[in-house]
């Protein structure tokens, strides 16, 4: 069995090298294509929680706040689908300094996350949820409504210039460009979420009231093989 293991192996390694052998003479480049944007979209994350004796008391409390939040954001312009409140918790909570520890209530949760995409209403927004009882802004992040618009645009810098460098390669050497071989891209290859550069909130030092958005920016990572002659 080992014998056939080993055969197969160099089978392979013979067969894969050949391949390597075939491959035509190439220019292969890597750039980076980078859009810098404003933002005009916040992803808003809020909880709302309320601890009771009663499991049923804490729920039907912060569905009331639930239902005060809602109607505050009819006055603000949302994205289209964007609105969840799903997302409902319940668990207990014990006295934990007494031997054995003893049950003091229930505490619910209900988080909500949606899309402000009318950044001149934040601050206004900002103000309507901090008069709500036991409401907790969660995070603010800024983003774009049509990410995939700046996605392909920062790919298609990356492209023109994979192409300027390879044709500056090419003239360098003497030789021709004859046409496209393989190419491969990434948009934003770091491991953050999306657009996660951009997604800062800084405070106004001379207005506690004033919020200033960070640029976005976005990547494309691209690596391309010409042919030449």
């Amino acid at each position: 069995m080992r014998i056939i293991l080993g055969l197969l192996v160099m089978v392979f390694s013979l067969h894969h090298s050949a391949l390597l052998a075939d491959e035509p003479p190439l220019i292969n480049v890597s750039a980076e294509g980078i859009i810098k944007t404003k933002t005009d979209m916040a992803l808003i994350s809020i909880d709302i929680h309320a601890s009771e004796l009663e499991a049923v008391t804490a729920r039907n409390k912060t569905d009331q706040q639930v239902k005060r939040l809602l109607k505050i954001l009819q006055d603000y312009q949302l994205k289209e689908g964007s609105l969840d409140t799903s997302q409902t918790t319940i668990y207990t909570e014990y006295d934990y300094n007494v031997k054995p520890k003893q049950l003091t209530g229930y505490r619910a949760n209900r988080h909500i996350s949606f899309s402000l995409i009318d950044l001149k209403q934040l601050e206004k927004l900002i103000q309507a949820i901090s008069k709500l009882e036991q409401a907790v802004l969660n995070q603010i992040q800024f983003s774009v409504q049509d990410k995939h618009y700046w996605e392909d645009s920062a790919l298609s810098n990356a492209l023109q210039l994979a192409k300027a460098k390879a044709e500056l390669i090419a003239q360098e050497l003497g030789v021709e460009l004859a046409g496209l071989y393989r190419v491969t891209h990434q948009v934003n290859r770091s491991s953050q979420p999306v657009f996660a550069r951009a997604m800062a909130l800084e405070m106004d030092n001379s207005s506690a009231n004033t919020y200033q958005q960070k640029e976005l920016e976005v990547n494309a990572f691209v690596d391309v093989s010409f042919n030449f002659k």
